[in-house]
């Protein structure tokens, strides 16, 4: 009874009203001209290739991130040797010449000595389980007054200290997390 309805009834009584039904989003391919079937082999062309480049970047982004989490978690959230670790890390990565103090002066002296481009930084890493105390600039200070490798005219540009404050929780899914901070004190 539809068959009939569609192929005789609704041709002969309303001619329109299968045009107006048809989908326009519905085409037959068959039915294409040679422009409409290039482009649209183009369009579907542009796509697969957009999406393999999004694959390879999803993989370079993910490679990369492998490299980095480590380590952006142990300034976030590392405590003693990793976090000092991490700091000396950084340091060296960005072109400084690192000493590690503690081995050389033991704990009496700041953590790092970094060196970049003919200036001398004095580094104190500590790690704090909410802001870090202010008594953390006076340690570098002390640093500065007591230890003979840091006297002398024009050894040290700067001092600063590394601390890395972690509240309780982050506000959107309960795990500790913060950035870590560097103060700089006046000498």
């Amino acid at each position: 009874m539809v068959q009939w309805l569609v192929q005789h009834a609704l041709p002969a009584c309303v001619p329109g009203a299968l045009t107006r039904a048809r989908s326009s989003l519905v085409r037959d391919p068959a039915l294409a001209t040679d422009a409409e079937a290039r482009l649209v082999e183009t369009i579907a062309e542009e796509q697969r290739a957009h999406e393999q480049r999004q694959t390879e970047l999803q993989q370079q982004l993910a490679a990369l991130r492998a490299v980095a989490d480590p380590l952006r978690d142990r300034l976030l959230f590392g405590t003693g040797h990793p976090l000092e670790d991490a700091v000396h890390d950084v340091l060296v990565a960005a072109g400084a010449t690192v000493t590690r103090l503690d081995a050389v002066y033991g704990t009496d002296s700041a953590d790092l000595l970094a060196e970049y481009s003919g200036r001398r930084v004095l580094v104190e890493v500590k790690s704090a389980s909410s802001r870090p105390p202010q008594s953390l600039p006076g340690k570098l200070l002390k640093h500065l007054n007591t230890c003979p490798l840091y006297q002398g005219p024009s050894l040290l540009t700067a001092a600063s200290s590394w601390s890395t404050a972690r509240p309780n929780s982050h506000p959107r899914n309960g795990t500790p997390r913060s950035a870590p901070t560097a103060r700089s004190p006046t000498h």
